[in-house]
């Protein structure tokens, strides 16, 4: 249990500076804190006879571009009334929001339901973000330059739905549509105000989406074991927005249990490749918590990229685990210019049980040149 200490002071946020709540907390309060993380739905169990069984978990923060802030994260587990077999897998939803001392706001909401015992799954990702950000041009060149930094003000709305049935035994076909509204305002290149920037430009953006997945995991939150193999597509026409381009998305993912060696082995190879008049905000990036950990969110972004990243995950006593990986992505303009350039990412992670399955992760990354500490909940693939 004194390995959570310091997580009580994190807030569910892509990269920031740690700021610990409890650095030390005698033995004998110890019960106290069992206490705290129950009434906080964090006992490490699935209730399930609970409508949604939720784990809510506060926390302060601190980064240069939103200063002072509180974070909660928040993950909920359900089965259905379409449920027969309560074994199976539940559904989940997972919240990370946050509010700071310059008015910075953001609310994400990820939400994966399954219905009929998983032969169908209705997806949600929807997001509101108006707080500073980062962005340093296209290209790998772009983000290497420390001088072509832009700050600015993003203001972002999305909503994205999918509905996906079985069309075989773990073979999965979706369809659905992802609406994003983008303005940047306050643009600053080196701390000099910009009048209006040719890059950074308000859109707004309506495509649909389709995908096919095959999918063997034993547990999409958290896999001990399985394989992942998806490919998505989406369209966006300039009649129903700003801009007409095309995006396409391939995930290999594998679990691999190491019994009688404690622990899991994963990994993941991800393609993100864009054609058409692509706008700034759909531009596959490298870095962030989950893509290519070590790197600043936005900080290298262009039209194709490719990253893989080995992880090995350690349980340890108790609640408790530990991470390591380490990862590598390239990116170009066009598809043969992949591989001319790359960037490499390694690091370690604390793991701590919140429920069943699910883990509040701590994780400390290496890039090229810089480092990030991330806090958030569920595992980064």
């Amino acid at each position: 249990m004194r390995h959570l200490l310091g997580l009580l002071g994190l807030v569910s946020m892509p990269a920031f500076a740690v700021v610990p709540l409890f650095p030390q907390i005698p033995e004998h309060d110890m019960p106290k804190v069992d206490g705290i993380l129950n009434g906080l739905g964090a006992g490490g169990d699935y209730d399930s006879s609970k409508a949604i069984d939720f784990s809510v978990l506060p926390g302060p923060f601190y980064t240069p571009e939103k200063k002072f802030g509180i974070g909660v994260s928040a993950v909920g587990l359900y089965h259905t009334a379409s449920d027969a077999d309560l074994s199976h897998q539940p559904s989940n939803i997972t919240i990370n929001s946050f509010v700071s001392s310059n008015l910075s706001v953001g609310v994400t909401l990820n939400n994966t339901t399954f219905l009929n015992d998983g032969q169908q799954r209705f997806e949600l990702l929807a997001k509101y973000l108006n707080a500073p950000d980062v962005y340093y041009g296209k290209g790998y060149d772009a983000g290497q330059n420390d001088d072509n930094k832009h700050d600015f003000l993003n203001k972002t709305f999305q909503f994205a739905p999918k509905y996906s049935f079985k069309l075989r035994p773990n073979l999965l076909f979706g369809l659905g549509f992802d609406y994003q509204s983008v303005s940047a305002s306050n643009v600053e290149m080196n701390d000099v105000p910009v009048t209006k920037s040719n890059e950074l430009t308000n859109n707004q953006a309506l495509g649909l989406t389709m995908n096919l997945t095959y999918d063997t995991r034993d547990y999409i939150l958290n896999p001990y074991s399985g394989w992942l193999l998806q490919l998505d597509a989406g369209y966006y026409s300039d009649m129903l927005g700003d801009n007409e381009f095309s995006t396409y998305t391939t995930t290999v993912s594998n679990y691999i249990d190491l019994q009688p060696i404690p622990g899991v082995l994963a990994w993941q190879v991800k393609g993100e490749f864009t054609h058409g008049d692509v706008p700034w905000n759909y531009l596959p990036e490298v870095g962030g918590a989950n893509n290519l950990r070590g790197y600043i969110e936005g900080r290298y972004r262009d039209n194709q990229v490719v990253y893989t990243q080995v992880e090995y995950r350690l349980p340890l006593f108790g609640r408790v685990g530990m991470v390591t990986w380490i990862g590598a992505a390239t990116s170009a303009d066009q598809l043969d210019g992949l591989g001319e350039d790359a960037l490499m990412s390694y690091g370690v992670g604390y793991r701590f049980r919140v429920k069943d399955r699910v883990n509040l992760r701590l994780d400390f990354a290496i890039g090229e040149n810089e480092s990030m500490t991330y806090f958030n909940v569920n595992e980064s693939f």
